[in-house]
């Protein structure tokens, strides 16, 4: 069950809002997303500058899990936004 994130509109969406679901995160942090709003490109990437429902995509993802109705979700996250340029700078808490 693919779930469906509204991407923000940015450099990397050539400035438009996309409707697209994960394919696959790489190890630097890159994500392949494949778009389902008929625009090109279909498949497009995201990498760790750019913008990402990390929220949404949570929120969808325990959804999809609680309908499985296997195990209980349990994560323990914690998220941290760069104080300045990314690898280059002090780690801060994320803003959600």
């Amino acid at each position: 069950m693919p779930i469906l994130l509204e991407i923000p509109a940015q450099k990397a969406t050539e400035n438009k809002t996309r409707i697209a679901f994960l394919v696959d995160c790489a190890q630097n942090g890159d994500i392949k997303l494949e778009a389902t709003d008929n625009l090109l490109p279909r498949v497009f990437f995201l990498s760790i500058e750019d913008l990402f429902p990390w929220k949404s995509f949570f929120e969808k993802l325990k959804i999809a899990h609680d309908k499985a109705g296997r195990s209980q979700l349990w994560a323990d996250i914690e998220l941290f936004d760069f104080e300045g340029i990314v690898y280059n700078s002090a780690l801060i808490p994320a803003d959600f």
